[in-house]
């Protein structure tokens, strides 16, 4: 008999209708999922950068070609105040000098790696003496233009496609600004080219999307503020544009404003509906650098990018869409994959826009509340499998590492800190009268996504189609990051007897994104459902980022000898996708030993 077709996991008419009524007001509710956290005083952001750092220093790197995050490590140690003497800060100065083997830039990273590599140690060098480092920061420069395509963004080194990346993107332009701030003549045609590149991937919502392709693609809140950093580093290099004599410089903003930010005319226009952007203030003339440059010749490659000429104003413009996307997706509690990725990101978007809140909220007075709430005992953040780099990134965002680049200064500070003071209370419990006393015992009440998880593992047949149709709405109307705390229950899911069960826990294992997670998700190409194979690759392909699943279909075929082959080719394709992952830092464990055993079978 030939199997029954796969069947999606979608909402049903009714809860499309539903959908539909809420979109009025989905931009005001996302904010809300997270809930409030203690206010923290600076002396409490201080004493979070001091167990950070002290974390870092006890880190060991994992393997050889762990440079990329020992790099990372050491620039956080460095912005966080550590001592250049200290042998663990020498041993990683060490490793960074030895990426110039022959007077050429190599880092030992893996070859697709080496541009983020190459953006932080630019910074680090720079940070730590400039004039003495300025041969490998002409090394460093030389090797990321090198690394430009042609339509102005940057990929992983030895990528299949030339579309750009934005995460890598956002590195060079690290790098590059780097270079630049040392002294070092850096072709202002890179920086133009760059940011037509952003206004040219921008997706049709307003956000930026982790691989453009070039509009079809998801935008991500990760990639968009990272976007939105980079057009920030980009318009730094950028000439100021004469105003309209007979307008000031207000008229001149709201009527910026009003038109579509697009550079090019095929751009397509971005319509807020009912979400405002919110004008800029005039940003502050920097002092000029009059430092002499240095007179290397660059590549020649970069001609091509002179004819351009993109302005401040003109960058300002490019940057509303996005800054828009954001405030209507502003989260604080970010968890899982790439979590603390976001916030370093997070605090140059904020910076270099000038922009003192996102979605109403005062983003660094809220973000560095809840990093301070989460942190460990041992000092280390925990959203990933890599703690070393989790760490680093808090401690980047905590520093305020962009902000002390720029030399600005937040607006209203003295209503916020006061030098380490609790000014107007902060930190302080709103009730002083039950100041230390006993908390009284909380009981614990069950969310409604756990209640329909239980629901779900014990339904009847009749209950069951209703049961999926207000979890699937609960979870995509939701906080996707409230999943992670039911990642048990999810996995104990994944082997119900019920085929239905098992599909909607891939489903939802798949929406959290945790790459930790995977190896639960793998096991279900062996699962006897059609459906269930269909959300088991649709659910990797989640949390891989990869729209195209690898090639391996979405729908199974229904009879062997096809069958067969989809799934040997997806065990062959998404194994080998998890064990590259190395989640567990490259130490395999039982079953990845096993998992590697049956990918050399279907060689």
């Amino acid at each position: 008999m030939p199997s029954a077709p796969a069947v999606r996991v979608v909402p049903s008419r009714s809860a499309t209708r539903r959908l539909l009524r809420l979109l009025g007001t989905l931009a005001a509710m996302i904010p809300s999922f997270a809930q409030p956290v203690e206010a923290a005083s600076q002396q409490a952001v201080d004493a979070a950068i001091d167990r950070g750092r002290n974390y870092l220093l006890t880190v060991r790197p994992r393997r050889f070609s762990d440079d990329g995050y020992s790099s990372l490590r050491l620039y956080a140690l460095l912005k966080a105040k550590a001592a250049k003497d200290d042998p663990t800060v020498v041993e990683l100065i060490k490793l960074v000098e030895s990426h110039f083997p022959g007077g050429v830039y190599s880092p030992g990273v893996g070859s697709h790696e080496k541009t983020y590599c190459a953006g932080v140690d630019a910074m680090i060098l720079l940070e730590l003496d400039k004039e003495k480092y300025t041969p490998q920061l002409i090394m460093i420069r030389d090797y990321l233009l090198g690394q430009q395509l042609e339509n102005g963004g940057f990929n992983y080194t030895g990528t299949m496609t030339n579309n750009g990346d934005t995460s890598v993107t956002q590195y060079a332009m690290l790098g590059l600004w780097a270079v630049s701030r040392a002294g070092i003549d850096v072709p202002d045609g890179a920086f133009q080219a760059c940011a037509r590149w952003h206004a040219e991937t921008r997706q049709r919502d307003g956000g930026h999307a982790y691989n453009p392709n070039p509009r079809n693609s998801k935008s991500t809140l990760n990639m968009t503020v990272s976007a939105v950093g980079s057009l920030g580093i980009c318009k730094l290099f950028f000439a100021e544009e004469q105003e309209t004599p007979g307008e000031s410089r207000e008229e001149q903003l709201r009527a910026a404003a009003a038109q579509p930010a697009e550079v090019t005319p095929d751009a397509p226009p971005v319509r807020y509906g009912l979400l405002t952007p919110i004008v800029p203030e005039p940003e502050e003339e920097q002092p000029k650098d009059e430092r002499p440059r240095d007179p290397i010749e660059v590549p020649e490659t970069l001609d091509r990018f002179e004819e351009t000429s993109i302005s401040r104003a003109q960058a300002s413009k490019l940057m509303r869409p996005a800054l828009g996307w954001i405030d209507a997706r502003f989260q604080v509690r970010r968890t899982g994959q790439f979590a603390s990725y976001y916030y370093y990101s997070l605090e140059r978007a904020g910076t270099l826009s000038d922009r003192e809140e996102f979605g109403g909220s005062d983003w660094f007075e809220a973000c560095s509340d809840y990093l301070v709430s989460t942190q460990n005992s041992n000092g280390a953040w925990t959203m990933d499998a890599r703690h070393d780099a989790d760490t680093a990134f808090c401690l980047l965002f905590l520093t305020r590492s962009t902000q002390q680049l720029v030399g600005k200064k937040r607006k209203k500070a003295e209503d916020r800190y006061g030098g380490g003071l609790l000014i107007g209370g902060r930190g302080l419990p709103k009730d002083l009268t039950q100041f230390g006393k006993a908390e009284p015992k909380k009981v614990r009440i069950q969310t409604p996504l756990e209640k329909l998880l239980a629901d779900l593992a014990n339904a009847d047949e009749s209950s069951l189609p209703e049961i999926q149709e207000k979890l699937v709405e609960e979870i995509q109307l939701g906080d996707h990051s409230v999943l992670i705390g039911q990642s048990d229950k999810l996995v104990e899911m994944t082997t119900n007897p019920r085929g239905d069960v098992r599909r909607v826990a891939a489903w939802a294992i798949g929406r959290t994104g945790e790459l930790t997670l995977a190896r639960h998700v793998l096991p279900l190409f062996d699962d006897p459902d059609p459906a269930v194979l269909t959300e088991a690759r649709n659910a990797m392909a989640w949390i891989a980022r990869r729209p195209d699943a690898y090639g391996v279909p979405e729908y199974p075929p229904a009879e062997d000898p096809q069958l067969q082959q989809w799934r040997d080719d997806a065990w062959r394709k998404w194994g080998r996708w998890y064990l590259e992952q190395s989640p567990y830092g490259g130490r395999l464990d039982e079953y990845e030993l096993d998992l590697k055993r049956r990918l050399d079978q279907l060689r």
